[in-house]
């Protein structure tokens, strides 16, 4: 049976572990169907293979993928439509390059070697509660970057194998290492943002961007003024603890270190990225109260999707939005310069 908030991964890699088995190729082959399944350790391949083996007494195919792996990240940022199309990619396929183009996967960071994450405090309570350890579907959100049950940051092991192994397996357990108490306030917010997501139906894009936009207007983000809406945006984002938090966990991702990405992202209708999405709504609401970020956030993802027309309405009130913002800062700025050098 499944721990609670257990991933598929971490249950066979307990499979492995408590049957005595030494080939991780073997297990594989046992129970998904592929010899490497070990390596596909976000989202395993042959779900369907394992569904029928255990005769589904853990559940569909369908229902193992959106509760056992990083996929569910993705579900509210997906139709209906996109989500049934990928489901059914990924129960059919046992070839991991056969998933490359499934709407989203790439573009929401998924497709991405992310290191197994792991709370050595957790590890420590399961070993004794449980006689071993596993690995938390919450840990290996893409977004989720603490423990939100002893709040800490998570570990990585040093080295990721393809075998089946699970955290108590780590050679030695890293200390967190020490933080500002600022910093992981907002590791905190955003991992809680990131579960938060996991659970919801499908978000309108469009009225979502529209709420980040207004949240961006009303705090009158930008320090300075560049003449480029992408300039005063990156800015802003670049002095926000979220920038730090990006800067640490994804150091091999510049392009959500420097915020450039944020205006496209607010303009985009068709928007599939979790990582940066969440990242910008922790930044927005980094200073605000963590229980009252969390319903500033409730309220904007839960926004009833509206008719096409209204659609189009909202979107060009968007992008009219971002124009206003950065022309008004830009007139506050002219007007600063002329009053430091005296002109009338």
């Amino acid at each position: 049976m499944w721990i609670e908030g257990e991933t598929l991964y971490s249950w066979a890699a307990r499979f492995h572990e408590l049957q005595g088995r030494t080939s991780s190729r073997q297990t594989g082959i046992t129970l998904f169907g592929r010899s490497h399944a070990a390596a596909d350790y976000a989202i395993p391949l042959g779900v369907a293979h394992f569904a029928a083996l255990t005769r589904g007494q853990l559940g569909s195919p369908s229902e193992i993928l959106m509760k056992r792996t990083a996929l569910c990240e993705l579900r509210p940022f997906l139709s209906i439509s996109c989500w049934d199309s990928m489901l059914k990619r990924f129960v059919d396929t046992l070839r991991s390059e056969n998933t490359r183009p499934t709407v989203g996967i790439r573009a929401g960071g998924i497709g991405e070697r992310c290191p197994l994450r792991y709370c050595g405090d957790c590890i420590k309570d399961e070993l004794a509660e449980l006689g071993t350890s596993y690995w938390h579907l919450q840990h290996q959100l893409q977004c989720s970057v603490t423990c939100l049950k002893h709040q800490k940051p998570l570990e990585f092991p040093e080295r990721r194998r393809t075998t089946w192994s699970l955290p108590h397996h780590a050679n030695s357990f890293a200390k967190s290492a020490s933080v500002s108490d600022r910093f992981l306030a907002s590791a905190l917010l955003l991992s809680r943002i990131s579960e938060v997501c996991t659970q919801l139906n499908p978000i309108h894009i469009p009225t979502f961007a529209d709420a980040a936009t207004r949240s961006l207007l009303n705090q009158d983000v930008a320090t300075t003024v560049p003449r480029r809406c992408g300039d005063a945006l990156s800015a802003w984002f670049s002095q926000t603890q979220s920038s730090q938090v990006a800067r640490v966990y994804y150091p091999d991702h510049a392009d959500l270190i420097s915020g450039r990405w944020i205006v496209q992202l607010l303009r985009s209708r068709c928007s599939i990225k979790p990582i940066h999405w969440l990242l910008l709504w922790a930044a927005i609401l980094e200073n605000v109260p963590e229980e009252l970020a969390l319903k500033q956030f409730g309220l904007a993802v839960n926004c009833q999707a509206v008719d096409s027309e209204l659609a189009d309405h909202w979107s060009e009130l968007s992008n009219h939005m971002l124009y206003r913002f950065v022309h008004a800062r830009h007139r506050a700025s002219n007007a600063s310069q002329e009053e430091r050098h005296g002109i009338q």
